[in-house]
């Protein structure tokens, strides 16, 4: 069996107003942080790949690499807003690949930290994006687009349909 590829953003790893920004379900960040690595965990294979799109966590970089360290998977990074310190640094943390930049995989999906302004039904791609965490404004999925903050999908990475069953070579039939 092949790598499953995963996506999910804005974890917010010791980030205690989080909390209360987001209403989740927490009392307090070690509650909160030992509750996403479980899920995490639970949900991506060792060998799988997961793409965080960005505000991976707060805190030391110390605090940060511990946590990156327990999760699962081969990660790469699409850094958000909150992800300040430079690419070499999350490299060291162990993610394998770091963009401050959006990325285009398949030449067809649009991996960024934020959605897109010219995410509407007439764009070709397809957009998967965090930073919004829960605001109504913005669907968990569209036909072409799809929300990845950890709010919205159980506090876990997630695949997507789209992205599995993608396969460019079906344009040329």
């Amino acid at each position: 069996m092949g790598q499953n590829i995963f996506f999910i953003s804005d974890t917010h790893f010791g980030h205690a107003n989080i909390i209360k920004y987001e209403d989740r379900p927490f009392a307090d960040t070690t509650a909160m942080d030992k509750e996403l690595i479980k899920r995490w965990n639970n949900t991506v294979a060792k060998d799988d790949i997961v793409w965080c799109l960005g505000d991976i966590g707060l805190g030391s970089k110390d605090y940060i690499r511990s946590i990156i360290c327990q999760l699962n998977g081969h990660k790469r990074l699409v850094r958000g807003n909150h992800d300040n310190w430079n690419d070499q640094v999350y490299r060291d943390m162990g993610f394998e690949y770091v963009s401050k930049y959006p990325i285009v995989l398949k030449n067809f999906f649009v991996l960024s930290h934020a959605p897109m302004e010219y995410m509407g039904k007439c764009s070709p791609f397809y957009f998967i994006y965090g930073h919004v965490h829960g605001s109504p404004s913005f669907a968990d999925q569209t036909e072409n687009s799809c929300c990845v903050c950890v709010e919205r999908w159980n506090y876990a990475p997630i695949r997507i349909k789209a992205f599995d069953d993608y396969n460019p070579g079906q344009l040329n039939n």
